[in-house]
């Protein structure tokens, strides 16, 4: 980790702790500590006094930073203390983002055979031309629920949430959709009403996969007339 790296984590930790920024003097002391310069040398360089940058600077930035990380952090460890502090949080941002990620319906794939003209036009048409809704119609000779599975996992860290739902013949559509809604971000509340469930996709960089929706949706019409209460999921298409 260069030092620019380091001082930017230092001075966020130090500003969430106290609501302040590191002063331009700390900071000169911490680049100066990081290139193994002793309290001496960057007394003498700077025109302070020895005890000063010791007391007054040095003491207090390594409270500051022992404060802020919870361990006692001096001038012999500040380095290795911020370095582990970035890894945890690296860890920690990595499950928080798979928190985000549903796919409890997902099929197994690993029979599946690669289909790479078809994964390279859908990869276009999701992540460059940003389509925002692609439905897998007709594809001879192909499993569309393996290659829509097998695709997920392919783009699944390009998006903010992952959410995949398989929609059953036999129940309305609103009941895969209505537990999207908590897993969403900026809900208030368990709506189920399609029009507030695209509230919520809009408000963040989603990837919704609604296997099945044949089933309730036929294909060339907005929404299936034969079925009472599927009017609303005309917003869909």
């Amino acid at each position: 980790m260069n030092f620019k790296e380091l001082l930017d984590i230092a001075d966020k930790v130090v500003y969430e702790s106290t609501g302040r920024h590191l002063t331009d003097l700390q900071s000169d002391l911490l680049k100066a500590s990081y290139e193994n310069q002793t309290y001496e040398q960057f007394a003498n360089d700077r025109g302070y006094c020895l005890d000063y940058i010791k007391k007054d600077v040095g003491s207090v930035l390594w409270n500051l930073l022992s404060q802020a990380l919870g361990e006692k952090i001096t001038k012999k460890n500040f380095r290795q203390a911020l370095e582990r502090y970035q890894q945890t949080q690296e860890i920690l941002n990595y499950k928080e983002k798979k928190k985000r990620q549903d796919f409890s319906d997902v099929p197994n794939t690993s029979a599946f055979l690669e289909r790479t003209e078809e994964f390279s036009k859908l990869r276009q048409w999701i992540l460059q031309d940003k389509c925002r809704l692609v439905a897998f119609v007709s594809f001879r000779e192909i499993d569309k629920t393996s290659l829509a599975a097998k695709l997920v996992k392919q783009i699944e860290d390009e998006f903010d949430r992952a959410i995949w739902r398989s929609q059953p013949s036999t129940e309305p559509l609103a009941s895969p959709l209505g537990e999207l809604v908590p897993f969403l971000p900026n809900q208030q509340e368990a709506k189920t009403q399609i029009r507030y469930l695209l509230q919520c996709l809009c408000s963040s960089h989603c990837l919704l996969i609604l296997d099945n929706v044949e089933a309730v949706l036929q294909i060339g019409k907005l929404a299936r007339n034969d079925s009472e209460g599927y009017g609303e999921y005309s917003y869909l298409a």
